[in-house]
């Protein structure tokens, strides 16, 4: 009897777990990929997904923001890349908005939205705002842009990320590292959460709505969507998967002149510590600490310097304890990282 009833007790608490489908098997990867925006070994063997929904506007053409993503995790982060062909890159500056320092709408310009549910509820609504996390992007050094939602924290400066406009086709490319315990994501195969992408494209042309403005969203492609569009805001369910990613060679494999951005070393650091990076050509580099509030504490580089490998100290010993980020730019290249003074 008592057999029976436990049995019959699982049952009931497992009856909504096994009745959600999965719209997305996340794949597991023994090889963190390498955060530079430029496609390396560890997503070549990733699931790649391409096919978007129009749910505003429409593409001009295959070259009219085409996008494709993938998602990767380990027992840290959730990792994702997405690329965007796009023949016209653009973010609007005729309007004000803080989330934009260069004016603009941020989700009105050309960007990458994504959207997580730590804990799947299908709670998120767009009316009260809540349960959910929504970050974006917005290419050409605008950076990372949050908007935390009711019941869902996210410490956004431990998301490690980097994007760039590519030279080799028009568009651009992004790599994020999102830690999983900051997304509420347990950390094992099995999890279930909520999971959207979201990409938006500004040509310039004027927004009907918006008097006087000179451009705005004119597409937008959603990859999962339900013609329901009721409330609550239902996300795609993305599971972590057991599947291991073939990575053969990741590891072994070196990209000689990338721009890349090192871990500074140590880390936590007092009250000094080592930054290096890697520049693909000559350009002009800037280098930035930042607070995390993004008010500029310190530039570490501002001057034309050739292809190679560089290091730099930074020396934090009039500065508080307490989390700072640094970040590199170099012609279109951006990336930034964290560093954590421990006095």
């Amino acid at each position: 009897m008592k057999v029976t009833l436990l049995l019959f007790t699982l049952a009931i608490l497992l009856t909504p777990l096994l009745a959600q489908d999965v719209h997305l098997f996340i794949q597991k990867t023994d090889t963190a990929p390498r955060i530079d925006a430029i496609k390396d070994d560890v997503w070549n063997g990733a699931n790649h997904y391409s096919e978007f929904n129009v749910i505003e506007g429409e593409p001009q053409d295959e070259f009219d923001c085409s996008p494709t993503f993938c998602v990767l995790w380990d027992e840290t982060y959730l990792y994702y890349y997405v690329k965007v062909v796009d023949d016209f890159l653009n973010v609007d500056e005729s309007s004000e908005d803080l989330r934009n320092p260069n004016g603009g709408w941020g989700w009105a310009d050309d960007c990458v939205e994504l959207y997580l549910d730590g804990d799947n509820s299908k709670e998120a609504k767009w009316s009260d705002e809540k349960d959910a996390a929504q970050l974006w992007w917005l290419p050409f050094g605008y950076g990372i842009y949050f908007y935390q939602l009711e019941r869902f924290h996210m410490d956004t400066t431990n998301i490690v990320y980097a994007y760039r406009e590519m030279s080799e086709i028009e568009g651009w490319e992004l790599e994020v590292a999102i830690p999983l315990e900051d997304a509420g994501i347990p950390a094992q195969a099995g999890s279930i959460f909520g999971f959207e992408v979201d990409i938006g494209d500004d040509d310039g042309v004027p927004f009907a709505w918006r008097p006087g403005s000179t451009g705005g969203r004119d597409l937008k492609l959603k990859w999962f969507y339900t013609e329901d569009k009721t409330e609550p805001v239902y996300f795609a369910n993305a599971q972590l998967s057991d599947e291991i990613v073939s990575t053969v060679g990741a590891a072994e494999t070196t990209r000689f002149g990338s721009f890349y951005l090192s871990p500074n070393y140590p880390n936590p650091f007092n009250p000094k510590t080592t930054i290096r990076y890697q520049l693909t050509a000559a350009a002009h580099v800037r280098l930035d600490v930042f607070d995390v509030r993004g008010a500029r504490i310190k530039t570490l580089v501002d001057a034309g310097q050739q292809a190679g490998e560089y290091s730099v100290d930074f020396d934090g010993a009039d500065l508080p304890s307490a989390i700072y980020l640094y970040q590199l730019v170099s012609g279109k290249n951006v990336q930034i990282r964290k560093m954590a003074l421990s006095k």
